[in-house]
């Protein structure tokens, strides 16, 4: 993953003062508040006027945009060697296999399966 090329649109963000609910979630990922209960928050607006935005400043659902959030913060916590029950807690999982469901969906391989590839690739990289 390290040398993958970098993908700045796989997390996009908003100025829209109303995607505030994005900077909020990404200090804290496991939040697990709805799309409803984020548009009461953010200027009493209306859960659908919230997911139009979502949709047309993210360029996708809130669903989706919180995964791939969630993902990219687990990522970085099994490579820094937290397990996968802490890292399923901290993302709002309520158990560790939901947690597992989600990453293998999204990455096809699980959280296990990732860690021994970083393991693989720091030899890899010490040998050459």
């Amino acid at each position: 993953m390290r040398r993958a090329p970098r993908q700045d649109t796989y997390l996009p963000t908003s100025q829209d003062r109303a995607l505030s609910i994005v900077l909020a979630l990404r200090r804290d990922p496991g939040d697990d508040r709805s799309l409803g209960q984020w548009a009461s928050v953010v200027h009493g607006g209306s859960e659908r006027t919230l997911s139009r935005r979502c949709q047309r400043d993210l360029g996708m659902p809130f669903v989706e945009w919180r995964q791939r959030l969630r993902l990219v913060h687990a990522l970085s916590m099994l490579q820094d060697g937290l397990t996968v029950q802490t890292v399923a807690l901290e993302m709002g999982y309520s158990t560790s296999s939901a947690f597992i469901a989600m990453f293998h969906r999204m990455t096809r391989a699980t959280p296990d399966d990732f860690r021994k590839r970083i393991v693989q690739a720091s030899r890899g990289s010490r040998t050459e």
